[in-house]
């Protein structure tokens, strides 16, 4: 998936909610109930599975390579510290890093000649190119979206068969840029928009995401705060998910070092609160605690080899039903999102934003 910046306002609502309603003598649900959770995730799920939005994702990456052939600058930053760990790109990259958030060195614009264009699949170099197609903003670029392979996720399918299209606009404002995002299906529906700044101090840069996927009562509304400290060598990442509609929301908070993630996440409805914390090491596993209703719910132990299941007990120590543990399994995919939240948003406009 994709898929924080943070959101006071939701957090008071929930807040206000829970006090009122401790107030009306309800309690908070501490009994675990698969089916409804596992409805809530795929009612989650639905906002960011329309094909513009799946082509959307698979081929950012290219979308920024082909503003890179087209004369933007080079440093995948925010992607390079999820696959190398914070130390290694950081160090390597603080010179400009320093100059950009100082104000020194302009932030990179978009290539002069790439403004206004509309840019098509090229299937016989599996590359982005220029078309004469119109349409494209003014102050942008358009990038087509076509049906992905099934096996391939990074390519379109062959034949093409488009799907919508992505528009990415540049504004920078002194030190700070900012990057707007629309991914529109094939029927003229806007299926995902977002707004993308990059600022903080030379220091501790950051990027913040506001925006939603899906439409109408699916309509997810999603945050993402992903920053990095040079001092101290670590990224932190919060990602939030909101469904207005249902009631439903997530947060998962996110802290790397070179060894360990930890991980502190919440999916609630109403008074319904599921909770994962803990701390995994890249190399040697741990332990997620599960709490239902501020209750110990279960524990998940991960081995140090990633392609292993965890082994799933309940607060006795006692195997779950496959249900119980299947559902878990599920929650802990649908936080794992928070993963690969930057890269999903941040893959398409690298160049926009000065970071690539």
């Amino acid at each position: 998936m994709l898929l924080t910046l943070r959101r006071p306002a939701v957090a008071a609502a929930i807040a206000a909610l829970f006090v009122a309603a401790c107030g009306e003598g309800r309690s908070v649900p501490t009994t675990f109930d698969p089916i409804e959770t596992q409805s809530d995730i795929a009612a989650f799920q639905v906002a960011f599975i329309a094909p513009a939005a799946g082509s959307f994702v698979g081929l950012g990456y290219a979308m920024d390579n082909a503003l890179l052939a087209a004369g933007g600058v080079t440093l995948r930053l925010p992607s390079a510290m999820l696959m190398e760990g914070p130390e290694r790109p950081m160090a390597r990259e603080r010179e400009r890093i320093s100059s950009v958030l100082s104000g020194a060195e302009e932030p990179a614009a978009l290539p002069i000649t790439a403004r206004g264009k509309t840019f098509v699949w090229d299937a016989n170099t599996d590359v982005y190119v220029e078309s004469e197609r119109i349409g494209a903003p003014a102050s942008g670029v358009r990038f087509i979206l076509y049906t992905m392979d099934p096996v391939d996720e990074d390519l379109p399918a062959l034949p093409l068969v488009e799907v919508g299209y992505a528009d990415l606009t540049q504004t920078s404002g002194g030190s700070t840029t900012s990057a707007a995002v629309q991914v529109v299906g094939a029927g003229g529906t806007t299926l995902m928009q977002y707004d993308a700044t990059v600022g903080g101090t030379s220091d501790a840069p950051a990027f913040s995401i506001v925006g939603f996927a899906g439409t109408s009562v699916n309509r997810v509304n999603f945050t993402l705060n992903f920053g990095y400290n040079l001092v101290n060598q670590n990224i932190v990442s919060t990602w939030d998910t909101e469904l207005p509609a249902r009631g439903l929301s997530s947060r998962v908070q996110l802290s790397f070092t070179n060894t360990t993630f930890t991980m502190g996440a919440v999916l609630q409805r109403d008074l319904r609160k599921i909770e994962m914390l803990g701390t995994l090491g890249f190399d040697t596993g741990g332990t997620i605690t599960v709490r239902v209703g501020n209750r110990l719910f279960a524990t998940m132990d991960f081995p140090a080899d990633p392609l292993l299941l965890p082994t799933i007990l309940n607060a006795q120590g006692a195997p779950l039903t496959a249900d119980e543990e299947d559902t878990l399994l599920d929650i802990f995919d649908w936080f794992s999102g928070a993963f690969d939240a930057p890269g999903a948003l941040l893959d398409p406009i690298y160049v926009l934003l000065g970071f690539n």
